[in-house]
């Protein structure tokens, strides 16, 4: 997939504004809100790695946008990030997160997928991989928190 120039110059400016970004995070302390959806397929969960900002291993998920709930912010994403269409969602649980230095309001869901194949959005997805319980990747300390909220559920 090629990327428009629009999307270069954002992947360009990126490294260098995201510290900017990240200094008024921590002096005004903005309320975000966010999901993160655990997706599971054939007993296998994806994770994907962001390819802008942290860069860690994590869900797909993003922002609430106006005039959309967290269950709609959820399936956006997913279908945007990974090309999945999710089915039996359900909310797992949400959390305020303030390691960014904004106050970071997290809800999680699960959701199914039918297949095995997904799309990655190769402008803000660098890596996607399934994986099972018995072999977790290396997650940044958000998304064990995440994971550690999904296995508490029981699902």
């Amino acid at each position: 997939m090629r990327l428009s120039t629009k999307q270069k110059i954002i992947k360009f400016l990126t490294p260098i504004l995201l510290p900017i970004v990240k200094l008024y995070w921590k002096t005004f302390k903005p309320e975000t809100f966010g999901v993160k959806v655990i997706i599971e397929n054939d007993g296998k969960f994806l994770y994907v790695r962001n390819d802008y900002g942290h860069r860690s291993i994590t869900f797909p998920g993003g922002s609430i946008e106006k005039g959309e709930n967290a269950e709609q912010a959820a399936i956006r994403e997913v279908k945007e990030e990974v090309g999945i269409i999710l089915t039996n969602i359900k909310i797992v649980g949400s959390f305020t997160s303030t390691e960014e230095g904004k106050k970071d309001n997290i809800t999680i869901f699960y959701g199914q997928s039918n297949t095995g194949k997904f799309n990655m959005d190769h402008f803000e997805i660098a890596e996607a991989a399934w994986f099972t319980k018995d072999n977790l990747p290396k997650f940044s300390n958000l998304s064990k928190k995440i994971w550690d909220i999904f296995v508490e559920c029981n699902f």
